[in-house]
């Protein structure tokens, strides 16, 4: 019963959703009126219901204590529970929910004449009308304008009888700037494409001249031998094909007057995809400079790798904000994100969370995790050791005894390495059969080991 009740309350709120499904009919009285009701039952069938969960509770409580009371004493009699505001609050529940199902029907007629009335066939012959009557009154205003019109047609003959001498001139003049602009905008887009680290390739301007209007194009030559578009493809990576679209914007920003460059704000996405570790430094600075001609910069990217190195290198020195987009659920939000916090390793955010779990800031951490980290620590500070002594492909314990016999470290250091590398086997009793208390404790003698016991000679 209980569930049924919390399902009468589910479909309550359903319904009253489906109601604000239809907006073209709030302006309607009888939808006004009938939506109205249904709201005010809807309220006291909500009354009902809570009472009853009220009730309903009440009354368990009181069965629950005198059940534990029988199971205790079965011998004696107990006090008879009254049911018989059940029975009223239940009568009250059949009336109102009768009357709300009465004013739900009345809502569901108008919405079915509503649906009705969206038939392909009314909606087709109203929009016939509508046309019809449109076509009339356009007719209407045609016959209004055309004397306007006449007047403005007899004024623009004048005028361009007046400009025909000087059309000529125009149009010379025209060809000449357009020429030196697009003159100046390959220099530009070259010259960019050459920063953004294209070498051996030139952009040349290209010239169709054999319609009526020339046609200029893009050339490109490498080692001052010129592709043939059908085979750009081939010549081009895929870096290089990047770099050129990223050249032909950057071009018509640079171009502009220092005025307009102010007055910008620039977006770029994901700029840096698929370049080449010379190119993302090369574009990086150029946004970086960038920056302080015009407004505002902002760089939308997923890769995350490209905004960590922007970050790492112009952090300190340059205003930069970092936003991260945020999903909760189905929602999405941006809020600002922790720059020093992104920017971090794999293994430097392992560190704080360990050093957090340590500290009980974090809610757990498993062995692995240290073995990992220790692997890590002794890789990353005895990197030229293992190189030279070709220890890197060996297993953790092999390493250990490597760096041991080549007089890397001493043999104390070893010794806790080898018993710190069998403790932290995910398997072993010391991790998996202690508590979190002294999971803690063990992490934390784990990390004053990496950060000064684990040392060379």
């Amino acid at each position: 019963m209980l569930h049924s009740v919390f399902a009468a309350a589910l479909l309550l709120e359903q319904n009253a959703k489906v109601i604000l499904l239809y907006p073209e009919l709030a302006e309607q009285p009888l939808f006004q009126q009938y939506s109205k009701t249904v709201a005010q039952e809807e309220e006291a069938l909500s009354a009902i219901v809570e009472r009853w969960v009220e009730d309903y509770a009440e009354t368990f409580s009181v069965v629950s204590r005198l059940v534990e009371q029988k199971k205790a004493a079965p011998q004696l009699a107990f006090e008879m529970v009254d049911f018989g505001a059940w029975k009223e609050i239940l009568e009250s529940l059949d009336s109102a929910v009768e009357k709300y199902n009465s004013s739900v029907r009345l809502v569901h007629e108008i919405v079915r004449q509503f649906k009705e009335g969206l038939s392909h066939e009314l909606l087709s012959e109203k929009l016939a009308k509508l046309k019809a009557s449109g076509d009339d009154i356009n007719l209407k205003i045609k016959r209004l304008e055309r004397v306007v019109q006449c007047e403005e047609w007899l004024l623009l003959d004048k005028q361009n009888n007046d400009l025909a001498d000087e059309i000529p001139k125009l149009l010379e003049q025209l060809r000449k700037e357009q020429s030196e602009f697009i003159d100046s905008f390959f220099d530009r887009v070259n010259r960019c494409f050459v920063d953004f680290g294209s070498k051996d390739f030139k952009l040349v301007k290209g010239i169709d001249d054999r319609g009526n209007t020339p046609i200029y194009f893009l050339k490109v030559l490498f080692k001052d031998n010129v592709i043939a578009e059908s085979n750009i493809d081939r010549v081009f990576s895929e870096s290089d094909r990047r770099a050129l679209a990223l050249s032909v914007f950057w071009a018509s920003l640079i171009g502009q007057t220092e005025a307009e460059l102010a007055g910008s704000i620039v977006v770029f996405d994901d700029p840096v995809t698929s370049f080449d570790s010379n190119r993302v430094g090369a574009v990086h600075r150029g946004i970086i400079n960038l920056a302080a001609e015009v407004r505002q910069v902002i760089i939308l990217s997923h890769y995350e790798q490209g905004v960590a190195d922007l970050l790492v290198k112009h952090k300190k020195n340059k205003p930069l904000s970092f936003c991260m987009i945020d999903n909760v659920g189905s929602v999405s939000s941006i809020c600002m994100g922790d720059m020093d916090d992104f920017i971090k390793s794999d293994h430097q955010k392992k560190r704080d969370e360990i050093f957090g779990f340590i500290e009980a800031v974090t809610p757990g951490c498993a062995s692995g995790d240290l073995r990992v980290f220790l692997e890590y620590e002794i890789d990353h500070r005895f990197a030229k050791q293992m190189a030279q002594y070709k220890l890197g492909a060996l297993a953790l314990g092999e390493r250990i005894d490597g760096l041991f016999d080549n007089g890397c470290i001493s043999s104390g250091v070893k010794e806790e390495l080898h018993a710190w590398r069998e403790d932290l086997n995910p398997a072993h009793h010391l991790w998996t059969g202690n508590n979190i208390e002294d999971q803690r404790e063990t992490a934390g003698r784990f990390m004053t080991f990496v950060y000064h016991g684990l040392k060379g000679l």
